[in-house]
């Protein structure tokens, strides 16, 4: 009776770590860096590769900013009521002047390379927050003086108001115009929709298809079923793993995110069949995130300003394991192992550059070799030291994806 109670503290004992680890890893936020009402700035710009910016000597500029979707006439009290109006001609005026543009004053006779034109928007939006009923009213006296605090009624709360707006400028040659406006205006649609297309990787076309990409892992499993049916004398019955994870990425995964992963876990079941052969079920998650800053290249334009991509990784595999040395519970030396792991993988990409964010999710059919050891502790846990990778495939728009890692777990056996 008391091996078994033995053993029931156990196994309540590492259920209770694995709960007690899968909330500590869920509660941390992930950081983007964003702190200041200036780290959401985003400056593009969609220019014509063919133009030649060094022939521009002259600019004309009328001295007025439009206030775009705006009904409103200035001296009406609109949004802003254009009090920046000034400060952006006078900046944009001093930028063309640096760059050795000079203003023509009489463009109507006298002609000009260029005609600059600004333009803003601006959208309000209010927020309000409610709290519940909390009863937080009470008596106290502090030095002789009594004072009350009224509970807070319910809806209380708070309206906030912010304003996001935009600034455009266009540098047009007049001259040109005219016969390029239908394929400027096709090229500003096709840079938008870059941007969301190469904000990961150019699309290519899906090589997994179908059944081609289940069958593998349908091998897997029927031979895991097959094997199991197989009578055996077991050593080990079954095997619970709870593993750290640290993630490196590579290939196409590094070039969205070169950052390692510190976020990471696995949850994973091994069934003994033979007494060196396991095979398992597993459920793993990595969250790569990314913080840079700098100058974004797409087609015919560039977009500056602070980028936050984040890339959630979640494996669902079923796997194979097999072991070089005796894996009985009585046993006290160090096992090593290798294992071949295949399935699907849910992957979320988050890219978001200023206020602009793009999300993408997909499925992927993917496959996970790894190797590692079984380090006998006390009684019926281990300690399992691995290391894996995982590959991807393409699945539609969403590219390959690929990353190694490094696993810290405990085990417990029965």
């Amino acid at each position: 009776m008391r091996p078994q109670l033995l053993r029931l503290s156990s196994m309540i004992g590492t259920a209770a770590l694995i709960v007690t680890a899968a909330l500590v890893l869920c509660s941390c936020g992930l950081d983007s860096g964003f702190n200041s009402i200036a780290d959401f700035d985003v400056v593009v710009t969609i220019y014509d590769d063919q133009a030649d910016f060094g022939a521009i000597e002259t600019y004309a500029m009328p001295d007025s900013v439009a206030h775009l979707g705006d009904d409103e006439d200035r001296s009406g009290g609109s949004r802003d009521d254009g009090i920046y109006d000034r400060l952006i001609l006078d900046e944009l005026a001093a930028n063309l002047e640096a760059i050795g543009y000079e203003r023509e004053e009489d463009p109507e006779n006298n002609g000009a390379d260029v005609v600059v034109l600004a333009g803003v928007t601006s959208t309000e939006w209010s927020v309000w927050i409610s709290y519940p009923w909390y009863n937080w009213g009470y008596w106290g006296d502090y030095s002789g003086y009594s004072y009350y605090y009224p509970p807070y009624p319910p809806g209380w709360g708070g309206s906030y108001t912010f304003t996001t707006g935009s600034l455009l400028v266009i540098m047009e040659d007049r001259n040109a115009a005219e016969a390029a406006s239908s394929t400027a205006s096709s090229r500003r649609s096709r840079s938008l929709l870059i941007l969301r297309r190469t904000k990961l990787r150019p699309a290519k076309q899906a090589t997994t298809r179908g059944t081609d990409a289940v069958r593998p892992l349908v091998a897997i499993l029927l031979l895991a079923v097959l094997v199991t049916a197989a009578p055996a004398q077991l050593a080990r019955d079954y095997t619970g793993v709870l593993s750290y994870n640290i993630g490196m990425p590579t290939g196409d995964t590094n070039e969205f995110i070169s950052n390692s992963s510190f976020r990471g876990m696995e949850i994973e079941g091994r069934r003994f069949i033979q007494p060196n052969l396991s095979w398992s079920l597993s459920w793993q998650w990595n969250t790569f995130n990314e913080a840079t800053s700098g100058t974004f290249k797409i087609p015919n334009g560039d977009i500056t300003g602070n980028q936050h991509r984040v890339l959630y990784s979640w494996p669902f595999l079923a796997k194979v394991h097999y072991y070089f040395g005796e894996t009985s519970m009585t046993n006290k030396n160090a096992v090593p192992f290798v294992g071949l792991g295949a399935g699907t993988y849910w992957i979320r990409e988050s890219f978001e550059f200023g206020i602009l964010a793009v999300e993408e999710t997909s499925w992927h059919f993917g496959f996970s070799p790894e190797a590692g050891v079984l380090i006998p502790t006390v009684g019926a846990n281990d300690i399992v030291l691995s290391a894996g990778y995982h590959h991807a495939f393409e699945s539609g728009d969403s590219g390959p994806h690929s990353y190694w890692t490094v696993k810290l777990g405990i085990a417990y056996s029965s």
